[in-house]
């Protein structure tokens, strides 16, 4: 489960690193700093899955609280509220 997790949490990342590229339209510097941080995300800290999108979007480390949900997991992120179904 964990793996499958981490996969989805690294494919959002890659979402949101392709999205930032688009809106920096060429900016060099922008683009470096995404791509960096793209290289830096880890899915995982020590027990807690961590959110791309704050990683991606200001470069903080924010922590996904799971919910109860029927035959998927769902995460979802305190600071930005976004919310990540994974399926099973």
């Amino acid at each position: 489960m964990s793996e499958r997790i981490t996969d989805a949490l690294m494919k959002e990342a890659r979402w949101q690193a392709q999205k930032l590229d688009r809106e920096a339209k060429g900016n060099e510097d922008e683009l470096a700093t995404i791509r960096a941080r793209l290289t830096e995300y880890k899915a995982k800290h020590r027990n807690d899955y961590l959110c791309p999108c704050c990683w991606m979007r200001s470069e903080q480390w924010s922590p996904l609280d799971p919910l109860p949900a029927g035959k998927d997991d769902v995460l979802i992120c305190d600071v930005c509220g976004s919310d990540f179904l994974i399926e099973r």
